[in-house]
């Protein structure tokens, strides 16, 4: 009995890992997405393009894709209040969070990586004046 019960749980546990996702977490395709088609296409989309952006051709893979600087932006205008504006449909404060936090995570995320020496440690060479400083030599030459 006590293993038959132990293959049951674990079988549980492996669906629930499988078929439920973390508290918090936001996909792009299933949570982003339509939000953004819902309240920012009639204005940035394929029929109406303001201020040169479409929000259907931002790549939402922006370690390698060229579209950083746009989603800050609509991160940006998101947080201040200017998008969308006031005489257009408002999204509701938890669709406006649930864009924000994931636009920011991926933000903070490109930065990571952008940092990131891949384990490496990286060296450099010294300037003459660092260098005089190691050696005790802190005057300044004229």
């Amino acid at each position: 009995m006590p293993v038959r019960f132990t293959r049951y749980r674990w079988s549980v546990v492996l669906m629930l890992a499988v078929f439920v996702r973390p508290a918090g977490a936001v996909s792009y395709q299933t949570d982003v997405q339509p939000l953004l088609h819902r309240y920012c296409l009639k204005c940035h989309g394929p029929e109406k393009v303001k201020a040169e952006l479409r929000v259907d051709r931002l790549d939402p893979d922006l370690v390698k894709g060229d579209d950083a600087e746009h989603w800050e932006e609509v991160l940006n205008n998101l947080n201040i209040g200017d998008m969308p504006p006031e005489e257009e449909p408002q999204p509701t404060s938890a669709e406006r969070d649930i864009i924000t936090i994931w636009v920011a995570k991926q933000l903070r995320h490109v930065a990571e990586v952008k940092r990131s020496t891949g384990g490496r440690n990286v060296l450099r060479r010294l300037t003459r004046y660092e260098y005089r400083v190691v050696q005790g030599q802190s005057r300044r030459p004229e």
